[in-house]
């Protein structure tokens, strides 16, 4: 039986690992990239002493497959898990360093929560659960249960380092589902996690998404070593300019590297472009669909680079 031919699109981390688990699932597959190296925005320079990751610094081991994959890539002697420092996280408001927790056991010990809220944390367990396909943003949702100081003195530190994104626009359910869930299940955050210290699976569930890890050389040495395990099959240089249906159930691309235009035939087409960029490809194929994808939001992110010497620090972080 022939090969199924499998197109993905984008050698970032989303488009390289699809390619790995596709290949190993019996399908021909080929990579197309616009740049002449992979990893998309995730990439690892050194400069002196110092490694600099752009992108991410560090990444949240969510499932049991990230494990599996580094052994298959023969990285597990770079492969780094974060120590406990990295569990607490801190914000400078007012001039002052602040622990932060999410934990309900903690509300009442963080220093800037007013009187009023705290009175607001002792009646969460009262106000009534979600409507369930409610699609509430996150700042809705904690506003709702736990106030505006609860929001702007810990849910948005936390947004902001995790996603780069408005509370106002991020869903509850897509960037906290925990929390969501504690609530469905509970009727209350709060009563949620108190039952769930009492119950071992839950616990679990609950105690965090999972371990934080890097890698020796920096984050982009997992792409790099996935890029290497597909070899030929990573097409540098190749820009897609169109996707259609080749009236067979399956899709013709049209792809042009450095002038050279041709077309290609695969069965399955997977996309792991950015929304902005998916748009043009596909606007023959689906003007819906185009229409849809173009109107993801992106936020624009900057990161800097700030090395000190300990002794000069006045303040000693602990995070």
């Amino acid at each position: 039986m022939q090969e199924k031919r499998a197109a993905v699109l984008g050698a970032g981390i989303s488009g390289l690992a699809t390619a790995f688990y596709l290949r190993k699932n019996g399908f021909e597959v080929a990579v197309y990239e616009k740049f002449d190296r992979p990893g998309g925005q995730l990439q690892s320079n050194r400069e002196k002493d110092y490694l600099l990751d752009k992108g991410t610094i560090a990444a949240i081991e969510t499932t049991s497959l990230i494990p599996g994959l580094v052994e298959e890539l023969k990285l597990d002697d770079d492969f780094i898990y974060a120590g406990e420092k990295a569990n607490l996280k801190q914000a400078w408001i007012g001039g002052k360093l602040y622990d932060l927790s999410m934990n309900p056991e903690n509300l009442f010990k963080f220093p800037l929560f007013t009187i009023r809220s705290k009175f607001r944390f002792l009646i969460e367990p009262f106000i009534p659960r979600s409507m369930k396909n409610a699609r509430m943003a996150v700042a809705d949702f904690i506003r709702r249960r736990l106030g505006d100081e609860f929001l702007n003195y810990i849910i948005e530190p936390f947004a902001t380092e995790v996603y780069a994104g408005d509370p106002e626009k991020l869903s509850i359910e897509a960037a906290y589902p925990k929390l969501f869930k504690l609530e469905q299940e509970y009727g209350s955050i709060i009563k949620g996690f108190r039952k769930a210290r009492f119950n071992s699976e839950k616990k679990d569930e609950l105690s965090g998404s999972g371990k934080l890890f890097t890698f020796r050389q920096g984050m982009d040495q997992l792409t790099v070593s996935l890029s290497k395990s597909l070899g030929y099959r990573v097409n540098y240089l190749h820009d897609i300019l169109k996707i259609e249906e080749d009236g067979s159930g399956g899709y013709t691309l049209t792809v042009n590297r450095k002038g050279d235009i041709r077309k290609e035939k695969f069965d399955v087409v997977v996309s792991a472009l950015p929304a902005y960029v998916l748009g043009d490809t596909v606007r023959e194929l689906s003007a819906g669909l185009a229409t849809a994808v173009e109107s993801v939001e992106y936020v624009p992110l900057t990161q800097v680079y700030v090395a000190f010497l300990k002794k000069d620090l006045e303040l000693s972080p602990r995070g």
